[in-house]
């Protein structure tokens, strides 16, 4: 009688990925994590390919900051990766990606965050987040039950597909429609992680659950 469940964020941190890679000018992104392990490294790796795939010029930059409560030292690594050329900050770092905001404000780089709206601390900025539902397992968990089919004794996976994880894109709307010099490139992005994202769904493009630390540029 127990269904438990997985959540992989690889899938909407490879869409965000492609959208970095495309409104990025300097054509270097970066990505900055709470903590090293294997969830997190699949989405960084996520992240990675989503850049590659679609910007194969694009150079990535990655980092820990070893906590999801720790603004001032996710600061000091977003302002490191700023300092280094990187113009569109990704983060995947709970609390700490406050820091990553703060930095790509005082260096007016693009930003975007995770789990939370975080517009209003950057409107001029922040271009989105990864989304993620930590009670859609719940509601899958119901549906089943109401269709008489709950799957009690397996293991199950909560990603795009089920909206365990989500890309928002109203919040990249905004951004475009508030900031008309990015308009049409994130009008561009947005048609493209769409397209994407119905290639994921379909089975023709797969994102793999990559464990591992990604290897420096």
């Amino acid at each position: 009688n127990i269904w438990d469940t997985e959540f992989h964020g690889e899938q909407a941190f490879y869409l965000m990925g492609a959208i970095a890679g495309k409104l990025s000018e300097t054509k270097m992104v970066g990505i900055v994590d709470g903590s090293e392990q294997p969830t997190n490294n699949a989405q960084v790796n996520g992240f990675i390919k989503g850049v590659k795939d679609t910007c194969p010029d694009c150079k990535v930059s990655f980092a820990y900051v070893g906590s999801f409560e720790d603004p001032a030292k996710a600061k000091e690594i977003a302002l490191a990766m700023i300092e280094s050329g990187v113009d569109v900050l990704q983060t995947d770092a709970g609390n700490s990606q406050i820091g990553v905001i703060e930095a790509a404000m005082d260096k007016g780089v693009l930003v975007s965050g995770d789990v939370a709206d975080n517009s209003a601390m950057y409107p001029e900025g922040f271009i989105g987040f990864v989304g993620v539902d930590f009670g859609a397992n719940v509601y899958e968990a119901c549906k089943y039950l109401s269709e008489d089919a709950f799957p009690g004794g397996t293991h199950g996976f909560m990603n795009l597909a089920n909206n365990g994880y989500y890309i928002p894109y109203e919040a990249l709307e905004k951004f475009g429609a508030a900031n008309t010099k990015y308009s049409t490139a994130v009008t561009e992005a947005i048609t493209l992680a769409k397209e994407l994202s119905a290639k994921i769904a379909s089975g023709e493009l797969e994102v793999e659950f990559n464990t591992e630390v990604p290897v420096k540029e």
